[in-house]
Parts: C-alpha cells; structure tokens; sequence
C-alpha cells in the first residue's frame, strides 16, 4: 500500500478513505432487493415557469402524445401515486409564496433561473427543506451550484461520528495530453438536466441526464422544453414504480460494504441516461448507465499506485419503433500518473456471452450473456490509457453491456470517465440514425 500524502485537518472529503477500509461505504446505488414500504408511497413534481406554453406541454406529456415510453408515467398518475403539475410566477411575492409547495420535487428552466435572483432563493431554501430540485436545459454542475447557492455539490451522511462524503464535480489533475478520438468526460461538462437533493431519505440524490433530438430526417435539432420535462417525469414515475414494487432500498446513503475476496466496492452510482428523441419530440432510445467502483485491498507493496477496478452497466431501450444495432462505450484514465492496466473483453469476437477476469491485485471476475449474438469489438488503447468497445451486428434491446477496467493511481482520489453512445435507426425504413450519449464523472477520494 502507498503511503499518504498529509492532508490538511478537517478536510472534509478526505474523510471518505475510511470507507474503503470500514465495513460501511457510501450508498450511492441503492440495494434493488430489499422490500421497504408497507404502504404505496406518492411522489409530486412541480414545474415552475413563467411560460403559458408549460401546462400545454405538460398536457401533452400526461395524457395526449402517442409515446409509448409514458406509459408507466400515465399508469402512475391514474393509480394516484404521481402528481405532476405546473405552476406559473409573475412577481417576487408569487415566487416566495412557492416555498409552501406540498411538492417532494420542483423543476426549473435554466433560462428563467439564470435571470431571476428570486427563483435562485426559492431553488436554495427548497434544498434545505428536503426537496428534489431538477434545473433542466443544458447547464454544468458549476452553473446549478451557483444558481441554486451552493458550494458544492456533494452528499454527505454520518457514520460513527465521521462525516463522510460523496463528491460530483472535483477533479483529479493535471490532465494527460492525448486524441483519444473522443472528447473527454469533463466534471463541468454542460448536460441536460441535472437532479440534486440534501435528504438523505432520498432514493436519487443526485442525477444528471443527457437529451438529443432529430428531425424528421435524422438532423439533429435543438431540444424543446418537452423534451426535457419528460425526461425529469419519467425519472419520477420510475423511482415510484421500484418503491411500491419494494425493490429500493428507501434509507441512507450507508450500507455494509460488499467485497470480493482482494476488492472491496467503494462506490456505486445509477441512473445515468442519455436519450434521442425523433420527430414530435417523441423518444426512440435510450441508454442508461450504473457502476461500480471496486478497491483493491492486496495491493503489491507499490508506494506509487493504489489499484481500482470500474464495472459500468449499459443498458439500451428502444421506444415507439427505434431500433438499436450499435453501443460503443468508452472508459477514460484521463489524469496524468494514472495507468491503464487491463481492461476486458480482450479482442474481437461474434459471441452470446462473455467474462471479465482481473488478476493480482483485484482479483475481480464477472460474466454477462446476450439473448443476441453480438459483435464486440475491442478498440482499447494501453498507450492511450483507455478501454474502448462497440458492439454491434445483434439485438441490443434491454441488453446489458458490462465491461470492465483496471488500473493505477496515484495520489488519494481514484478518477475516471465513462461514455455511452447508442445509436438508434427511426423512419418508414429505419433509414435515419440518432445517437444517445451519456458521460458519466467517477471520482472517489480516500
């Protein structure tokens, strides 16, 4: 095990590196068999707007446009269990009056925050009471610190006295210089709509989503309110689907920690999505991303290196007639003094299954299966530092890609990026290719 650089007293984000070696770790992707609630729990969304055109698109949205990705929204709103409204401002009185919404979540559009200091007082004093703030329309998690008054956005719990934390936006650098052929994952990247919440009975905590949309033929276009105000309502009727069918853990960000025999997860994260919708903003795909961090608790003796390991789980949905032939996913060690170090699948290969095998020091190995014949492609580059595959030539609907990469770090903070592209063919004869992407910041430090 390396030794540790001096870390100033009270820094709160170092705290985080007893988790790795207490028998607790931050609960950041919530345990999906354990039964929670005795009676149907009811979520409520506000959206909160000055625009007439809201509550028309919201109409639209609950019970008029043909999509068939609402279908679990509808179903949830007619059995009572999700409100969805929208309520309209034209003064600061207006605005302060809002605090009293019953709603467990406001949304708000970045334009209209970004202009009305009022809007940013209500978005602060709403996180303090509890509630699940969205800001949809393209922003950084730097633009929602500021505009909801923040200093950062982080998670923090509390377990035998020490306070333990969650960060989503600190980085690791400097940065490698290096052409990937991608961009890299950047923690201040612009994305559609961020979700954040200080309650720690909160089922998503924080969440960032990503929207592209297309034409009728193919182009891309810029995305409409709808687009996003749909994307925040299914989050919604989804966490109220897993409560009432008991499969999420509803409590704390702390649980046991669970390790292999050399590696210990330290980090878990879901709900990361990326979607394309096509013409009349309707949703043809869409691809969702969780993962799990793993640290390697044999290290071989290195005083440079601590060892981790990153398992993201893809998963690609079509909607209303779009059709998936092709993932490509990218893992990214982007900081200079880290090194890739394995990275499986090996190779190209045409395949219903495969497994991951990490040697000495993680000592980590899982396995997936298709219902599909696919091609997985192996682009990874050990120079580089990435891992990189597509997969294409099967049916990737409600499929789970689960690669895997290794590698050596240094210092105290363990920082990689993941990205997602899932491209999608819509049309009379699936002649039109749209693209969902996701990018996804893991940062953890110890």
């Amino acid at each position: 095990m390396k030794s540790k650089a001096l870390i100033k007293p009270l820094l709160c984000l170092a705290l985080i590196g007893t988790v790795a070696t207490s028998p607790y770790k931050l609960n950041l992707h919530h345990d999906l068999t354990t039964p929670v609630h005795a009676e149907k729990a009811i979520k409520s969304i506000t959206f909160v707007s000055n625009e007439t055109n809201k509550g028309n698109q919201l109409k639209n949205i609950k019970s008029e446009k043909k999509d068939e990705s609402l279908d679990k929204v509808r179903e949830s709103i007619k059995a009572g269990l999700l409100q969805v409204n929208e309520t309209s401002y034209s003064t600061s009185n207006s605005i302060k009056s809002l605090q009293n919404e019953n709603a467990t979540a406001l949304a708000f559009d970045v334009k209209e925050v970004k202009k009305d200091k009022n809007l940013q007082n209500l978005i602060h004093d709403s996180l303090q009471q509890g509630k699940q703030i969205y800001i949809y329309g393209e922003l950084s998690k730097g633009d929602f610190k500021k505009l909801a008054k923040i200093d950062e956005l982080k998670i923090p719990t509390t377990v035998n006295g020490t306070t333990l934390y969650a960060n989503f936006e600190k980085e690791k650098g400097p940065k490698k210089s290096k052409k990937t052929g991608v961009d890299p994952v950047d923690s201040n990247d612009n994305v559609s709509i961020i979700g954040y919440s200080l309650n720690k009975e909160s089922l998503l905590q924080y969440t960032e989503m990503n929207v592209n949309s297309y034409d009728i033929n193919g182009k891309p276009r810029a995305n409409e309110d709808e687009v996003y105000m749909q994307e925040i309502i299914m989050q919604q009727a989804d966490i109220v689907d897993k409560i009432n069918k008991n499969t999420l853990q509803a409590h704390g960000l702390i649980t046991k920690n669970q390790a292999a025999a050399d590696s210990t997860r330290v980090q878990e994260k879901y709900g990361y999505t990326g979607s394309a919708y096509g013409a009349g903003n309707t949703l043809q795909g869409r691809v969702e991303t969780d993962y799990y961090l793993y640290k390697a608790n044999s290290p071989d003796g290195s005083s440079t290196f601590d060892y981790f390991s990153l398992k993201p789980m893809n998963q690609i949905t079509e909607y209303n007639d779009g059709h998936s032939r092709k993932l490509k996913t990218d893992i990214d060690i982007p900081t200079s003094g880290d090194e890739l170090q394995d990275w499986d699948p090996h190779g190209t290969k045409s395949t219903t299954s495969y497994s991951i095998s990490f040697g000495f020091p993680w000592n980590l190995s899982w396995s997936a299966s298709w219902s599909d014949e696919v091609k997985i492609e192996d682009i990874s580059s050990r120079e580089l530092d990435y891992a990189r595959w597509v997969v294409t030539d099967g049916d990737l609907n409600h499929q789970d890609f689960r690669p895997g990469a290794a590698w050596a770090s240094t210092g105290t903070q363990a920082y990689a990026g993941i990205q997602n592209w899932a491209t999608f063919w819509y049309g009379p004869s699936d002649q039109y290719p749209i693209e969902a992407h996701n990018k996804i910041t893991v940062s953890y430090d110890y």
